[in-house]
């Protein structure tokens, strides 16, 4: 089955066949991954040709039981790679295919960190998480020591989110890790934590290394005006040399800090937070609205 494309309303989910990754659906045909069974770190690791979640879900079958119930899928049996349960699902594409995420992602019984790395993009309208506390977004390649996740390198690729944006409000992080940012819809999450640029990033968030080299673009994140950043607390770095970031037309931290840090241009619209606003830029900013905290 690893080697089948599983395809519901159109789009298509396929293992690489590296791992005991194991494809399957519901009743109502949401697709399930039964996830490969966890290392000694609790990660477990799933590797794809294609990587897509439609707007009817898709299901990450974590759970070790009998039957479990999920909301995206109603009762589905367990999976039986688990000898124990993952406390992080590391999805990784390993082709050329980018990635759509138009649906709800569920987590299937224990609740577990979600990293989703795709170096060839994600475009984003509509996704949103279930039973999951951080979730990763990247265009990283994950880098491994001794079968041990160490966290990721970005040398390129973007995300776009689009349509309906991005639901992360359930999440106690939301991560986004990619050299280019394309904004055209509304981001909603609890703490977002935005990392821009060509970086390696440890398995905490930390940049530890930065690179830079000749660009195909003079943005490292554009916005329309349909584009808004909405959580608790909002940081945002930019690393490339020169690179703008262009924000959307609102920024809100409801709660806490706006902490924006780029090695470029700026240009800023309307930004508030019920804590501090910090901005740092090597060059110009350009304030075209108001900022208050």
């Amino acid at each position: 089955m690893a080697f089948i494309p599983l395809v519901a309303y159109g789009v298509p989910l396929q293992t690489d066949g590296s791992t005991n990754t194991a494809l399957d659906k519901a009743r109502n045909n949401v697709p399930i991954v039964n996830i490969a069974n966890p290392n000694s770190d609790g990660l477990s690791h799933n590797k794809f040709i294609h990587y897509n979640v439609g707007s009817e879900g898709l299901i990450l079958n974590n759970s070790k039981q009998t039957n479990v119930d999920t909301q995206l899928g109603g009762i589905i049996f367990g999976n039986k790679n688990l000898t124990n349960n993952a406390t992080v699902i590391l999805n990784e594409v390993s082709s050329t295919n980018r990635s759509s995420l138009k649906g709800w992602t569920e987590i299937a019984g224990q609740k577990a960190d979600l990293i989703i790395a795709n170096p060839n993009g994600l475009t984003i309208n509509g996704a949103g998480f279930i039973n999951t506390n951080n979730i990763t977004l990247t265009t990283g390649k994950p880098i491994f020591n001794n079968n041990q996740f160490n966290g990721l390198t970005v040398n390129g690729g973007d995300i776009l989110i689009e349509g309906t944006g991005l639901n992360a409000r359930n999440q106690d992080s939301t991560n986004i890790y990619s050299h280019y940012l394309q904004l055209n819809a509304s981001i909603n999450a609890k703490n977002l934590n935005i990392k821009l640029g060509q970086n390696t990033i440890n398995k905490e968030g930390d940049i530890t290394q930065s690179r830079h080299s000749e660009q195909a673009q003079n943005l490292l994140l554009d916005t329309s005006n349909l584009g808004g950043m909405y959580a608790n607390r909002i940081t945002l770095v930019g690393t490339d040399k020169g690179l703008g970031v262009n924000l959307p037309p609102e920024m809100l931290a409801s709660t806490g800090d706006i902490i924006i840090n780029n090695n470029g241009t700026l240009s800023l619209q309307k930004i508030s937070a019920k804590g501090d606003i910090q901005i740092t830029s090597s060059n110009d900013v350009d304030v075209n609205n108001n900022l208050g905290s």
